[in-house]
């Protein structure tokens, strides 16, 4: 088991050199604030604050790194917004709808014309993450 001080050694290591080290190490110790509830998307006021000094694509290489197979960090997900109700979806029917251009209402099982507009992409901490920090 790895506790958060060696994940973010870990971090460190990777992206000694990089210029979005600071932002990488920011961004997961916000997740580690609430590892078994955080959800939270780009525009968040956490996320906004965090990297209001640096540049999008240093915030994209930033997520980048954290949901891939090193930093175990973040996964992504997916919501369906049909006002008020929301649901989650399974990463792979957003991108079987994104291939045949046909999304399904959870509820209603009909087409959802324009589906893009309604579906949002998130973060949460991974299950491996939630695992590593709650012992």
């Amino acid at each position: 088991m790895k506790n958060k001080e060696q994940i973010k050694g870990i971090i460190k290591q990777d992206l000694k050199e990089a210029d979005f080290l600071k932002l990488a190490l920011e961004i997961f110790e916000y997740v580690c604030k609430d590892v078994q509830n955080i959800q939270f998307s780009l525009y968040t006021k956490e996320i906004k604050e965090i990297r209001k000094e640096s540049s999008g694509a240093d915030l994209f290489r930033a997520i980048q790194y954290l949901f891939g197979a090193r930093a175990k960090v973040l996964e992504i997900k997916f919501l369906f917004v049909d006002s008020p109700k929301q649901y989650k979806l399974k990463n792979s029917k957003v991108v079987k709808a994104r291939k045949t251009g046909v999304f399904l209402h959870p509820e209603t099982k009909k087409p959802v014309e324009n589906f893009g507009a309604d579906i949002f992409m998130y973060f949460e901490a991974t299950e491996y993450l939630k695992k590593q920090l709650n012992n």
